[in-house]
């Protein structure tokens, strides 16, 4: 498919969608998992205008669902940012019209669609599903077979940013699978990020995450080491930045991540471990299109003694701990 195609998007003009619930919850990402439907307006498809009514699912101590399918989470945030809270997936299905899902790795994604309680026993033909979650292509295209299985309509949307860029609605929304459905999402990912594209057949967002993913985890494991050795030599880790950003090494993955290692606090803006699983499901689609990652590999050994050392929830600068010792 020409690469025109592929980054295209609809060519109309969409209102925004209640900043207030939006922008709330997508800031939510970096802190754990979330699972929102939403209901459109006048109960009716509304291509183009802002979804409203949301609804949030987390179990807890209330749930009647099996606690080995479904990890406990808080709901608190999202109902006091004007979610109505629900018992378990199926409900929320069964009450929004579109419904999110960004949880915690690939395996808890499926939980949630083919669990007790889950997302298959309330989707019919009137309803759509969104896959956020950092996935593999090949979950991503079971979920699509089930949901599509039961009638509904079925996008993978997968996110590049970080917390901090969630909070400021400009993250990055790579899409994949029914067309009509990234069209009738397009508010809440105006609301989320700043450009969002549609790459066609469901794995290719998946597939275009875990490359960008790549890039960046070899990117951040060799800054982590540039600067371990400079502080190893006697030289000024400020001055390394200060020079770097003169540099066309400049970019703003490098200067942030930077900026957190001289500081040392590592505030998590996203999470170690979550670099490690990409970098982990990375090496596996090499392995299934054999092709050799080798710098991929060294980098994941690095993040899973970085996250051993209990750096896992800090965030992904927080590697340089490893290099450095």
């Amino acid at each position: 498919m020409p690469s025109c195609r592929m980054l295209s998007r609809p060519d109309q003009d969409i209102l925004g969608s209640p900043s207030i619930r939006l922008r709330k919850m997508t800031s939510l990402r970096g802190h754990g998992a979330c699972f929102l439907g939403f209901v459109e307006i006048d109960g009716v498809a509304a291509r183009g205008r802002p979804l409203e009514e949301p609804l949030a699912w987390v179990p807890g101590a209330r749930s009647s669902t099996d606690p080995a399918c479904f990890p406990p989470l808080q709901c608190g945030d999202f109902v006091n940012a004007g979610a109505k809270e629900m018992m378990t997936p199926s409900d929320v299905i069964a009450a929004a019209d579109i419904t999110f899902s960004c949880v915690s790795d690939p395996q808890v994604a499926k939980n949630m669609v083919f669990g007790n309680c889950g997302v298959l026993q309330e989707m019919s033909a009137d309803k759509g599903y969104v896959e956020m979650t950092g996935i593999d292509a090949e979950t991503s295209q079971d979920i699509a077979e089930a949901i599509s299985g039961r009638g509904g309509r079925y996008l993978e949307a997968q996110v590049q940013g970080s917390k901090v860029q969630a909070e400021e609605g400009t993250l990055v929304i790579l899409a994949a699978g029914d067309r009509t459905l990234f069209d009738d999402c397009q508010s809440c990912f105006q609301a989320m990020g700043k450009n969002s594209f549609y790459l066609g057949e469901v794995g290719n967002a998946s597939k275009m995450n875990l490359v960008l993913q790549v890039m960046a985890g070899v990117t951040l494991a060799g800054l982590a080491e540039g600067m371990a050795l400079a502080d190893r030599a006697g030289l000024q880790q400020k001055d390394v930045m200060e020079i770097m950003e003169l540099t066309s090494l400049a970019c703003p993955l490098m200067i942030e991540k930077g900026k957190a290692i001289i500081e040392g606090g590592f505030p998590t803006h996203l999470p170690l471990q979550h670099m490690q699983k990409d970098l982990r499901l990375g090496m596996l689609m090499g392995d299934t299109l054999e092709l050799p990652l080798p710098l991929t590999a060294a980098t994941n050994e690095v993040f899973k003694h970085a996250k051993r050392l209990g750096y896992g929830e800090h965030d992904v600068s927080s590697v340089y701990i490893r290099t450095r010792f």
